[in-house]
């Protein structure tokens, strides 16, 4: 049976999951005559003390596991990246320059924290199988969404809002700048909108937590996609609850309107979709609503269910194991749409952003708006 060398990137709380996901596959990959090796790399003892229960090895860094697995003969073919964006790339980069074993890299999103950094790594990518965590795509209200449509319906607006409150999590933070590639990656692939590029907006900067760095927690921004189609977008992590919602607006020659309501991990385990029809005179002339259930958020790939985290291992694998043959990897792997997400990130980073950027902590925010 032929060894898959995996190399687990953090045992945090996505890399937790991300691990017993693919512990969880261990009997299909048997099918598959591939005997699984989980080596998990974290800096912190305690999450290594926990991580040394399921993996077959553990090390505080990659240059240490990278040392004991060629050492043993078993060099990583697949790299699962689940540390903060800022640790992407230094290690990302040591590890593929180093390591032609590795042939597939499942990463959170985005890949690097910057679109230099991106550029950077894309060459030593080209020719690797890439899948980025996207699995909101997966959601069945997007199906749902199709088949209510009317045939003559064209999009007129997106309002994004992807907020929730931050304020008590103590992990490092870059902001909320990254988190935006949700929603706008969501209008990016699932709509077919493509590139998308900021026109202005206001932004919050300040702590999140005691001992944290000043980062951009909120901004209220106004995007066009490259079909000229207008993104309002309001994003926070000073918010009292979570919220994660697309809005698309329809309208078709006889003036009739549609409005496509898109939650997203509404009680964390279920997607809701609100589909409203009106008269061009405003008459609402229907509503229907649907409720997806945790078991609906499939992989394309039958068997796979349960939460996000786990459907994007369980999907990544799946695909990295039917497609194997690597002049195929670009036709499966999403590292053109990371492109994408990292110029998002980028035209708020740069220093001529159209962006204005006003001081204030997070918490101030916070309170006023529970008040």
């Amino acid at each position: 049976m032929k060894k898959l060398n995996v190399l687990l990137l953090g045992w945090g709380k996505m890399g937790n999951v991300e691990g017993k996901a693919i512990l969880s596959l261990r009997s299909e990959l048997e099918r598959a005559k591939r005997d699984l090796n989980l080596v998990v790399v974290d800096r912190s003892e305690e999450r290594l003390d926990d991580a040394r229960h399921f993996a077959n090895s553990c090390f505080p860094d990659h240059t240490h596991a990278l040392a004991a697995m060629r050492a043993t003969g078993a060099p990583p073919e697949i790299v699962v990246m689940a540390l903060n964006d800022v640790d992407h790339f230094p290690v990302f980069k040591g590890i593929l320059e180093t390591t032609p074993s590795v042939k597939a890299v499942f990463s959170e999103k985005p890949l690097t924290a910057t679109q230099a950094e991106a550029e950077n790594l894309y060459p030593l990518l080209h020719e690797k199988f890439v899948t980025l965590n996207t699995i909101i795509n997966f959601s069945p209200v997007f199906d749902v969404l199709q088949q209510s449509l009317p045939h003559n319906m064209a999009l007129t607006r997106f309002d994004c809002f992807w907020r929730k409150d931050r304020t008590k999590d103590t992990r490092p933070s870059t902001g909320i700048i990254t988190d935006i590639i949700h929603p706008l990656g969501v209008v990016s692939d699932m709509f077919k909108q493509g590139a998308i590029t900021l026109l202005g907006g206001l932004g919050f900067q300040g702590y999140l937590s005691d001992g944290a760095k000043d980062v951009v927690y909120e901004i209220d921004t106004h995007w066009m996609t490259a079909k000229n189609i207008p993104v309002i977008l309001q994003a926070s992590y000073a918010y009292p609850k979570q919220q994660r919602e697309v809005i698309a607006h329809y309208k078709n020659a006889a003036g009739e309107t549609c409005i496509a309501d898109l939650q997203f991990d509404v009680a964390r385990t279920t997607d809701h979709l609100v589909f409203s029809h009106y008269a061009s005179n405003g008459k609402q002339l229907s509503q229907t609503t649907y409720t997806s259930k945790p078991e609906d958020v499939q992989t394309g790939y039958a068997g796979m269910i349960g939460d996000r985290v786990s459907a994007f291992i369980g999907w990544s694998l799946r695909s990295y194991l039917d497609r194997e043959d690597q002049l195929a990897a670009h036709k499966t792997s999403n590292l053109e749409s990371s492109r994408i997400l990292q110029n998002i990130i980028e035209q708020i980073r740069k220093p001529n952003a159209p962006l204005i950027i006003r001081q204030s902590p997070a918490l101030t925010l916070l309170t006023s708006r529970q008040g």
